[in-house]
């Protein structure tokens, strides 16, 4: 087993009008400590790279590029723009690991820019307006301080799944700060009977489907910003994708019981983040039939 942390996967995609999301995970994050990233970006694959970061980030996993939106000056940066990116991580003793080149790609053509704006517009208009629930996403830690009170320096895991520090996770907070975003949740009339110490509990299991912004991954957290019902994220069921730029995402869902420690975890009472919502007719058409924007 390495004992030096990787890049697990790197996603890139648009934030119309005018952004760029860059959004990456980490794998065997052992060491314990601050983990740092610096963003790097060029129009060339091979060379010219520039730091977008003057301070680094601090143990985050995405980062939003603010492009220049008018296209008709040259040497401005846009979607239109094919930009590529690198990122370097600092691990707490110092290594430095860099990550493989992505680009925007396919986005950058003026079609399929128009094509996903259009869908992604139509769907934020049904979600706001009929079938969203508006959604906290709880993304998992997977690297920071080790908790000191229940991390197992063997196993690299959490000794303690009621741990108040780390809810059970391992590293220090559990979970990055909520972000908010709206989606709607397709609930199945099946349930699961899950056993615990307190005998069996009927756990419900859901779809929950949203912009692909930001991406969801299995034990992130959803939490219904009105109810306070909670979520853990199963697997992953579907990306919704025009000409393999990602428009939405279906993630599968399962209820999470109250007295789950991870009802602890502290919510905002006011919104500090911006709903993100993509398209709408097409877009509910498309996840019956994924070659429909083709």
């Amino acid at each position: 087993m390495s004992t030096n942390a990787d890049f697990q996967d790197i996603k890139i995609y648009p934030r119309f009008p005018d952004r760029v999301v860059i959004q990456w995970a980490v794998i065997n994050a052992f060491q314990s400590g601050t983990y740092t990233f610096s963003i790097y970006r060029s129009e060339n694959s091979s060379d010219d790279f520039t730091c977008i970061t003057p301070v680094p980030l601090v143990n985050k996993y995405r980062f939003v590029d603010l492009l220049v939106p008018n296209t008709t000056y040259a040497g401005q940066n846009s979607l239109f723009t094919k930009n590529y990116y690198q990122i370097v991580m600092t691990m707490p003793d110092g290594t430095e690991v860099a990550s493989v080149i992505v680009s925007t790609g396919a986005f950058t053509q003026r079609d399929v820019f128009l094509k996903v704006q259009e869908i992604q517009r139509k769907y934020k208009l049904l979600s706001e307006r009929y079938i969203g629930v508006p959604t906290y996403l709880l993304k998992i830690r997977k690297y920071g301080e080790n908790c000191p009170k229940c991390w197992d320096s063997v196993k690299h895991e959490s000794r303690d799944s009621h741990c108040l520090t780390c809810y059970g996770v391992g590293k220090t907070g559990g979970y990055f700060a909520p972000e908010l975003m709206t989606g709607h949740f397709e609930v199945s009339p099946q349930t699961e009977q899950i056993t615990s110490e307190r005998g069996g509990v009927d756990q419900q299991e859901s779809n929950f489907r949203a912009i692909a912004d930001p991406l969801i991954d299995p034990y992130d957290v959803l939490v219904e910003k009105d109810s306070n019902d909670r979520w853990i994220v199963y697997k992953q069921v579907q990306q919704t994708e025009h000409k393999r730029v990602s428009v939405s995402q279906i993630v599968t869902v399962r209820e999470i019981p109250r007295s789950s420690v991870l009802y602890a975890f502290p919510i905002p009472e006011q919104d500090t983040f911006e709903p993100q919502v993509p398209d709408a007719d097409a877009l509910l058409s498309t996840h019956r039939d994924p070659g429909a924007l083709e």
